[in-house]
């Protein structure tokens, strides 16, 4: 049986939501975390999470798309997580290395990806 994996997304919700808990709970003592895929769960190991400063952090996973044949396995998927006081969105979504921008300037993210964040 071919073993199953994840698109990119997930690997970038799992490094966001590592890099926001690690701001929150100052640890380093998580190896992976779990990511809720609507349908079931998946626990995303994390290679890498540090503090950039005391309100914003990064972390680090590597893309594992299976058994399937896939140019992105092993790439290094990193978010970079900041708090602020901003009063509007709770998330706010940048385009940035790796990411695209759409016609009007906004993150090229489709539907399943916004729905995960």
């Amino acid at each position: 049986m071919a073993r199953t994996g994840y698109t990119l997304p997930v690997f970038a919700v799992a490094a966001a939501k590592m890099a926001l808990i690690h701001l929150l709970e100052s640890t380093n003592s998580q190896i992976s975390v779990t990511v809720d895929l609507m349908t079931t769960e998946a626990d995303i190991p994390i290679y890498q999470v540090a503090a950039i400063e005391a309100t914003s952090a990064l972390a680090i996973t590597l893309s594992d798309p299976g058994d399937n044949l896939d140019l992105t396995r092993n790439t290094p998927i990193w978010a970079w997580v900041k708090l602020s006081e901003y009063q509007g969105q709770a998330l706010i979504l940048e385009a940035g290395a790796g990411l695209g921008k759409t016609t009007t300037g906004k993150p090229a993210i489709y539907q399943y990806a916004r729905r995960l964040f």
